[in-house]
């Protein structure tokens, strides 16, 4: 069982520090790299999946997708819905695991 919480607090931290850059990469659209966000949403994905985080990691992936057609506004739309649920998915991990304190 501890290392089960190891592996879930190192994957719940890469993906606390890759949502962290996702919001500073689109945080400007005039600045926005495309190939810099799919790769990050990609990786965010794997990470959700590691650890049981099916609607993050679909939606990583979404972002991803949007990201790879160069779509800025669907981009848009998808990197604030992730943002949200990585938010949500993050503070769920620690809740339902007793790992909050």
């Amino acid at each position: 069982l501890a290392a089960a919480e190891a592996v879930i607090l190192r994957v719940r931290g890469e993906l606390a520090t890759r949502l962290e850059r996702l919001t500073r990469l689109g945080g400007d659209p005039r600045w926005l790299d495309f190939r810099d966000t799919e790769d990050c949403a990609r990786r965010i994905a794997g990470c959700a999946r590691q650890i049981g985080l099916t609607s993050l990691a679909h939606v990583a992936s979404d972002v991803a997708s949007c990201a790879s057609a160069r779509d800025g506004p669907a981009l848009a739309a998808t990197l604030a819905r992730l943002l949200r649920i990585g938010d949500r998915s993050l503070a769920e991990t620690l809740d339902s695991r007793g790992l909050s304190g």
